[in-house]
């Protein structure tokens, strides 16, 4: 009597590794001598001949693919030939059993599913060699892996098939094993990074994330799926949503976005030893409050195609392993998360108290940086003409208390004279209570010139739109179609009870044309 692993139905696995799922094929080979050889143990005369087959636990038998005799000589009284004794349909006359039947396995625990299944018997009937030489009976079945507990990676799996026949009235049996089969598993990782991880509301957000089998992983992984579900404050910029580098399986990875809220792609086939950037783009809004924080899933199974549904009829685990969050068996996934810190929750204060000196410290607060180059505000309509400062967004926003008689550009805004949105800012009042730079331009109107002059050019603008906003409205910050604009941002009605100012004027105008020196 011999065993043997034939194949299994997986090609992505090599030698004896078998994955979760995968069913594997036995060969028992069993010989039977001729009637003519005499006596003993062997006489050609077989009755009662069963193989029994105890498999490990994670293991359970699917079905039986055929009994094959090495010639006619080869007889069994079962009804049928030895096809039929494949055929859990066909009955023994002997004792009434089919011919294939699990039997319960004994013993505690014999009742858990993962133990179903586990022993089968082939029951072949009185078995004849009516010929003159030695032939064989080959009996080949599938059993799967199982998608339980204790089936982890490097765990070793085997069986032992054992024929049973009586003769002049003894119980005799033979024995075979095959080779350890071994569990391989695909684990991923998944990190998720950002382009800028403190900004202020209106900033648009580059997300990448990179996801790959972790170093103990030693399988491909299927059905890979990234999702990513946004949060109400992040508002994803369509078209973004890309593979920016790595695996995209030939082509066939899909990508999806049609759901702005919960962006996904998906692979069939995720290979050992693959990387892949995913990268999409969003814009924080206004309803940001001092954090918000992003959660990127992954989940993969460890099969190509849907394989949920129980392979064998006798073992409801005999499934490919997948993710399902409640469950401590089906844990094929990761996640990670991104917090984004807010910086500047509200408009910078830009005046002091009107009528009344406001006693500064020196050097209070942050220094101005200097800009690439030198550069004046202008604003005709208002006689206004000062130099423009930096002012560095910190952790706390942008501090104006140090800034007098110039204008503050605020950092984290489109640099002057650069596509984009670009906020300048300026007193109302000063702290000596008489008005700032920034007192009137509520003013302005429709097509009110101001300009930007540095060493090289002067930057025409055109007023095209003032308006009113509160404090913690953002939305002046935020970056527009692409053109050249500017935002002046100052205080508005000041409050004695509060002793700080109500609103925010925003006055934007856009760039037509540039005059070079």
């Amino acid at each position: 009597m011999g065993k043997g692993i034939l194949d299994t139905n997986q090609t992505f696995t090599t030698g004896d590794d078998v994955a979760i799922g995968e069913l594997v094929t036995y060969r028992v080979v069993l010989y039977i001598p001729p009637h003519s050889a005499g006596g003993g143990a062997w006489s050609g005369l077989i009755p009662n001949l069963t193989m029994t087959d105890d498999l490990d636990e994670g293991l359970a038998f699917v079905d039986c693919l055929s009994v094959t005799p090495s010639s006619a000589n080869l007889t069994t009284d079962l009804i049928g030939d030895f096809a039929a004794a494949c055929s859990p349909d066909t009955v023994n006359p002997q004792n009434g059993n089919p011919a294939i039947y699990p039997i319960p396995q004994t013993g505690s625990g014999s009742a858990d599913d993962v133990n179903q299944g586990r022993r089968v018997l082939f029951d072949l009937g009185n078995v004849t060699n009516n010929g003159t030489v030695n032939e064989t009976l080959t009996i080949e079945y599938r059993v799967a892996v199982l998608d339980s507990e204790d089936n982890l990676r490097g765990v070793g799996l085997n069986n032992t098939a054992v024929a049973t026949w009586e003769q002049n009235s003894t119980k005799n049996e033979s024995t075979a094993l095959a080779s350890n089969v071994t569990v391989v598993e695909p684990w991923y990782y998944l990190v998720k990074r950002a382009d800028q991880t403190s900004v202020f509301t209106g900033a648009t957000i580059t997300f990448t994330i990179e996801i790959g089998q972790r170093a103990e992983s030693d399988a491909d992984g299927f059905d890979v799926v990234l999702s990513d579900p946004l949060p109400g404050s992040l508002h994803y910029v369509p078209g973004t949503l890309r593979i920016e580098s790595g695996w995209d399986d030939g082509g066939t990875a899909v990508i999806n976005d049609n759901d702005p809220t919960n962006l996904r792609v998906t692979w069939e086939n995720f290979p050992l030893g693959q990387t892949a950037n995913v990268e999409f783009q969003a814009v924080l809004d206004r309803r940001a409050q001092e954090s918000v924080e992003n959660t990127a899933y992954l989940a993969w199974t460890s099969l190509p195609g849907d394989m949920t549904a129980a392979q064998s009829p006798f073992n409801p685990l005999s499934t490919e392993r997948f993710y399902d969050p409640p469950s401590t068996v089906d844990i094929y996934g990761a996640a990670n998360s991104l917090i984004i810190m807010i910086r500047g929750t509200a408009l910078p204060e830009t005046g002091f108290a009107p009528g009344e000196v406001t006693v500064t410290e020196p050097d209070v607060g942050t220094k101005p940086y200097a800009l690439d180059d030198t550069i004046w505000l202008d604003i005709p309509a208002e006689q206004v003409h000062v130099p423009v400062v930096g002012i560095p967004l910190t952790e706390q926003g942008w501090d104006l208390t140090w800034l007098s008689e110039q204008a503050g550009y605020l950092g984290g805004t489109a640099y002057p004279t650069l596509p984009g949105n670009t906020a300048l800012t300026a007193h109302a009042y000063l702290p000596d209570g008489t008005p700032g730079p920034f007192i009137a331009i509520d003013q302005l109107k429709w097509g009110d010139p101001i300009l930007l002059r540095t060493p090289a050019a002067t930057y025409v603008y055109e007023v095209r739109q003032s308006y009113y906003v509160e404090p913690d409205d953002l939305s002046p910050l935020r970056a527009n179609d692409g053109y050249d604009w500017i935002a002046l941002i100052t205080c508005h009605q000041y409050d004695d009870d509060l002793q700080a100012y109500r609103w925010r004027v925003v006055v934007r105008a856009v760039l037509i044309e540039v005059v070079e020196k």
